[in-house]
Formats: structure tokens, C-alpha cells, sequence
């Protein structure tokens, strides 16, 4: 409707322009004619007084009416009666150019009955003119002349008749096209506003997930600090536990059963809770496989000290079998004593036999003596096994307490996040020696320092996260009032198509 009423104005204000400046030409003419000798005083007084009146009929019409149609009727009335008072009132052909400006001027409406209307009004006038020329001028060359007009004022007003209904045809034609637009952008507009309600909806729930992120940021930070206490308390277990490792090793070294140490290399990161987690996983798989492999040297310790006791069973064996092959080398000597010469090559033999029997006795007693040492050897290495075991048992549960933490922040940052990396990671084979015990030991003290130093680079990450989610929370706030600004516009726009 307002754009209705915009495009009635602009076409009133052309037609308006258009008729000033033709009864102000016609105006201009009517008093000019006053100076002429010729001229009839009481026709130039009716068409000064008719385009006069004709002026200010339109201005006072048009101020009041700048986007109504009766200004159009009145404009082509007024226009038609001030060029019939002109046109019979004088001889002058000049005046006929009139009517075509008023034909034209008449085209902006693209009204086409009211188009054959001025023109049938300009056909009547032109006849009449003719008629007059013809019957009280008498004047053949000014007859020929307005009937010529007249021929040219049907031609005209057809052809403005055609011109202005193609126009018309057009311009509904464009009209159509203008309101499927104007749907179309009313359709733009209305998804507009449902995407801002929708985006409105995503803020708000982008926003209450960054408040429950920051909670569980804050909390999972509180959580790293526990296990950065924890990781410091196993790291002293693992030290102490080093040191009992390496008395394991002398006492190993002295028994005379050299075993290689067990090495494992873990390679872990530092940056992420993640990392974190997968440290703690293989501190734990390394103090199994340690808690094994302690076992497992126990065992072989234990089945040594049991072959050591059936090497006494066999040396003590020799020993009564020597003390029996010595007795009976001293009857045998006796007997070849008795025996007197002939007795005397067996009574060698039974020399050989008694000093191989005190040799062999010897040489049992040295087995026995160092059989006794691997003895004390292997128990104090059992012993120091047994101590070790327990420490790995202490420093298990050191373990299982932290990897719990650790599970704890796993599950918040489940809650915060949609993709978290999964923990993985692979334990190498533990190789069953107790030198690489040890290098497992040292290694699980270094990754121990690598885990606190996590722990605390985790706490300054958490609390950067926490103030960067506050910083997002404000800039959710900032697009939130965006998304409700393009809502309001987007309803302004709908409203004002809606009213067009």
C-alpha cells in the first residue's frame, strides 16, 4: 500500500510539473496578447482569467492531494478545458503543440480509457475548430491546417492508446514479478528471523555449556594439584626403592649369578592431561611387571638356595663315600702288611686310595666352605627381594591412588569436551633380569619428575583455559546481542514488506 501511495505521488508530482509549466506558458501567452493591435480584448481577458483560475485549481488540488487519484481527473479536465478555450479562442496553429504535451503528460498514469478519453475530448475540440475555420474564418489554408491537426490527434491519441496499454501490460507484468520478489525477500526475511531465533537458542546453550566447562575446568584443576602431591610421594617411594634395588644387585654380584637389568624406555609428553594419564598407566604396568619380575628372581633364588642344599646332600654324600674308601684303604694296607710280599703291590694301591680319599675330602671341604657363602649370598638376596617386593606393593597402591585421580579428570574432560584422544600406549616386554630392575627403577624416578613437572604445567594450562573460557563467555554475550540485533531487523524488513 505505501509503495502504491509513493508511486501515485511521484506521478502526480510529474503531472502537476508538467500542467504548471503548460497554463504558465498559455498564461504568459494570454497576457502578451494584450499588446497586440489585433487582438480581441474580451478573448484575451477570457483566457487570461481561464489559465489563471487553471493554475491555481491544480496547485491548491495537488497540495491536497499529492498521492490521491482525483488529482489525475482533475489535471486532464482542467488541462482539456484550458486548451479548448485557447485553441477557438485564437487563429494561431501554434497553440495545437498543447494538446500533445497534454497527451503525453497524460501517459504517466497509463490509464488507457482515460488516454481515448483526452483524446476523443481533443478530436471534439479540433472538429469544432475546424468547423469554425471552415464556416466563420472561411479561411481554406487554416481549414487545412486544423484538419490535419485533427487527422494527427486521432493518430496520436490511438498510438498513445496501444503505446500505453503495452505499457500497462508490461508494468502488471512487473508488478507480478515485483510482489513474487517482494515474497521471496518477506520468505529471506522470515528465515532470517527463524535462524536468529535458532541462533539465539545455540548461544544460549553454547553459553551454559561454557559455564559448566569453566566449572569442570576449575574442578579438574583442583584434581591435578592432588595428583602433583601424589606423583612427589611415589617419586620418594621409587627412590627408596632404587636404593633397596641396588643392594639386590651387590648381593646378586657376590653370589655369582650376574643377570642382566631390565630397561624400558617410556616415552611420555608433558603438555596434556592425556600424557599425563598414559604415564601414570605405564607406572602402573612397569610396577606389575617389576612386582613380577621380583617374583620371579625370588623364585630362581629360592630353587637356587634348594639346588645349593642338594649340592650339600651330594658333597656330604662324597664325604662319607671318602671316608669309607679312606677306611677301607688303611685295611687294605693292613691286610697287605699281614699279607707281607706278596702283599706289597695292593698295599701301594691302597696308598693311592687313602690320598686320593684325603684329597677328595679336601677338596670337599673347600665346596663345602663356598657353599656356605653363596648360601649366606642367596639369603641375603631373598631377603632383599622380599623388601623390594614390598616396596613395589607400597608403591602400587601410590600408583592406583593417583591413576584414579588421574580417571577423575579423564571423566570431567569427557563431560567438557567432544573429542578427547584416547590413552594408549604400549609396555615393552620386560626382560627377567635384575640389572634391568634397576634401569626400570631409575626409569620410573625419571618419569615421576617428568609427571610432577605435567602436573604443574597442567595447573598453569588450566588456569589459562579458565580464563579463556570467561573471555569466550563474553564474546557467546557479544554475538548473543548480534544474533538479537539481526532478529529486530530482520522483523523491521518483514513488517515493511508486509505493508508494501
Amino acid at each position: 500500500m505505501e509503495l502504491m501511495q509513493r508511486q501515485m505521488k511521484e506521478k502526480n508530482r510529474v503531472a502537476f510539473t508538467v500542467a504548471v509549466i503548460i497554463t504558465g506558458i498559455e498564461l504568459a501567452l494570454a497576457l502578451l496578447s494584450f499588446t497586440q493591435a489585433d487582438t480581441l480584448i474580451a478573448n484575451a481577458i477570457v483566457r487570461t482569467v481561464v489559465c489563471a483560475v487553471a493554475m491555481v485549481l491544480l496547485i491548491v488540488v495537488y497540495n491536497r492531494n499529492k498521492a490521491d487519484e482525483r488529482f489525475e481527473k482533475i489535471f486532464m479536465i482542467t488541462l482539456i478545458v484550458v486548451y479548448a478555450v485557447y485553441i477557438l479562442s485564437v487563429r494561431s496553429i501554434g497553440m495545437y503543440a498543447f494538446m500533445y504535451l497534454i497527451l503525453f503528460s497524460m501517459a504517466v498514469y497509463m490509464h488507457p480509457k482515460w488516454i481515448m478519453a483526452g483524446g476523443i475530448a481533443f478530436s471534439i475540440v479540433n472538429a469544432i475548430k475546424v468547423v469554425q475555420c471552415k464556416v466563420i474564418y472561411a479561411d481554406e489554408s487554416l481549414f487545412s491546417t486544423s484538419f490535419v491537426q485533427l487527422i494527427f490527434a486521432v493518430a496520436t491519441t490511438v498510438v498513445a492508446y496501444i503505446v500505453v496499454k503495452m505499457m500497462q501490460e508490461h508494468h502488471a507484468q512487473d508488478k507480478e514479478e515485483v510482489e513474487r520478489r517482494a515474497k521471496e525477500q518477506q520468505t529471506v526475511a522470515e528465515n532470517i528471523i527463524r535462524m536468529s531465533d535458532e541462533l539465539v537458542q545455540m548461544f544460549e546453550q553454547a553459553k551454559g555449556k561454557a559455564e559448566r566447562l569453566t566449572e569442570s575446568m576449575e574442578t579438574s584443576n583442583g584434581s591435578v594439584q592432588e595428583i602433583s602431591l601424589g606423583v612427589k610421594s611415589t617419586a620418594q617411594a621409587i627412590e627408596h626403592q632404587t636404593m633397596m634395588t641396588s643392594d639386590i644387585q651387590t648381593s646378586l654380584e657376590n653370589a655369582g649369578n650376574g643377570t642382566e637389568l631390565m630397561k624400558e624406555a617410556v616415552e611420555v609428553s608433558t603438555t596434556t592431561v592425556q600424557n599425563g594419564a598414559q604415564l601414570i598407566e605405564e607406572l602402573r604396568e612397569q610396577a606389575i611387571g617389576t612386582a613380577q619380575i621380583n617374583r620371579q628372581t625370588k623364585d630362581t633364588t629360592d630353587e637356587l638356595n634348594n639346588r645349593i642344599k642338594e649340592v650339600e646332600e651330594i658333597v656330604g654324600t662324597i664325604l662319607s663315600i671318602s671316608g669309607q674308601t679312606n677306611l677301607l684303604a688303611l685295611n687294605a694296607s693292613i691286610e697287605a702288611a699281614r699279607a707281607g710280599d706278596a702283599g706289597k703291590g695292593f698295599a701301594v694301591v691302597a696308598d693311592e686310595i687313602r690320598t686320593l680319599s684325603e684329597e677328595t675330602k679336601e677338596s670337599t671341604g673347600k665346596i663345602t666352605a663356598i657353599i656356605e657363602k653363596l648360601t649366606v649370598n642367596v639369603g641375603e638376596a631373598s631377603e632383599n627381594m622380599r623388601k623390594s617386593t614390598e616396596s613395589v606393593e607400597k608403591q602400587n597402591e601410590m600408583i592406583a591412588t593417583t591413576a584414579e585421580n588421574f580417571k577423575l579428570i579423564e571423566e570431567k574432560m569427557q563431560e567438557a569436551y567432544t573429542e578427547i584422544q584416547s590413552l594408549s600406549g604400549e609396555v615393552n616386554d620386560i626382560l627377567t633380569s635384575n640389572s634391568q630392575i634397576s634401569d626400570s627403577i631409575t626409569d620410573l624416578s625419571a618419569t615421576s619428575e617428568e609427571v610432577a613437572a605435567s602436573s604443574e604445567s597442567c595447573t598453569t594450562v588450566f588456569g589459562q583455559s579458565v580464563a579463556d573460557l570467561e573471555t569466550l563467555n563474553e564474546q557467546l554475550n557479544q554475538i548473543f546481542r548480534i544474533a538479537e540485533n539481526l532478529k529486530d531487523v530482520a522483523e523491521q524488513e518483514n513488517d515493511m514488506i508486509v505493508s508494501e
